[in-house]
Order: C-alpha cells, then sequence, then structure tokens
C-alpha cells in the first residue's frame, strides 16, 4: 500500500510492438511515396501500375492469367482488370486468349512495357539505394534484413 501523500506508480504498458509497427510503417510510406514520385516523374507509373509489369516481368517463362497477378498486386479482381486495361492502352502488355478457354487472357509484355519496367527497375533502385544509403550502413541494412526475416509470412 502507497504511503499517504505518496502518487502510485504509472502502469506501465508494454508498446514495444505497437512502436514497431508503426516505425516499420511510417518508413514504409515514406520510401513508397518517394518511389511513387519517381515512377510518375521519369516512367509515368504508378506504384501499383510499376508492381503489376515487374510481376509479369518476373513471371515471363509462365503463362500468366489476371488471376496469377491479384496476390502479387494486392488489387480487387475488378480494379487490377481496370489497370491491366490502362496497361493495355499503352501497348505496355498484351492479352492473347487462353488456348481451349476464349475467355481467359494470357498476359505478357509487349518489348515497350519490357523496355519500360527495366528502366523503372533502375529508377526503384536508386530511390531506394538514395534513402537507404543515405541513413543506413550496409551494416545496418544487413541486420534490417535479418530482422525482416524473422517476421513470419502467410
Amino acid at each position: 500500500m502507497a504511503k499517504k501523500g505518496s502518487k502510485a506508480a504509472p502502469v506501465q504498458v508494454p508498446d514495444g510492438c505497437a512502436r514497431a509497427w508503426q516505425a516499420l510503417r511510417l518508413t514504409h510510406n515514406r520510401i513508397a511515396g518517394q518511389l511513387e514520385a519517381n515512377l510518375a516523374a521519369t516512367c509515368q507509373l504508378s506504384l501499383t501500375e510499376f508492381d503489376t509489369l515487374v510481376a509479369l516481368r518476373l513471371r515471363r517463362e509462365l503463362p500468366t492469367r489476371l488471376t496469377d497477378l491479384l496476390p502479387e498486386v494486392g488489387l480487387s479482381q475488378p480494379a487490377l482488370s481496370r489497370l491491366l486495361t490502362r496497361l493495355d492502352s499503352r501497348h505496355l502488355i498484351e492479352r492473347t486468349a487462353e488456348a481451349g478457354d476464349g475467355r481467359t487472357a494470357i498476359l505478357t509484355l509487349t518489348s515497350e512495357g519490357i523496355a519500360l519496367v527495366e528502366h523503372a527497375k533502375s529508377v526503384q533502385s536508386d530511390t531506394i539505394a538514395s534513402l537507404l544509403d543515405t541513413h543506413l550502413s550496409g551494416k545496418n541494412q544487413a541486420k534490417l534484413i535479418d530482422i525482416l526475416a524473422k517476421v513470419p509470412t502467410g
């Protein structure tokens, strides 16, 4: 029991997880915002368009359908369909009817799409490097990778 006239010690609420999440989220938002601005200025791409083109580039050896891209770009089916229509109208992707199922389209990058995604990847790399290298040593970047690798996925 506390002595009369003395103040009780404040209750300590563990907030390490909340603070870690907040720091991670805010850092991600700052980096993503800078990357979005750089991609828009140099490539006329949104970050989501870039992510979609990269996903197609990485899957270049595989027949890729809209449904294959959904988990990689984090959009709803209607939103991804609209995005693909925009990329198609810019001649960055091509849709080809799947053999045996004319309702399903196989998506591929056009030569223009390949050239743009390769340029955009260099913009991404330069943006990330300029932000991380300015503030984190190589040793601290390696620590960050190790720490984030410990967070389970899926």
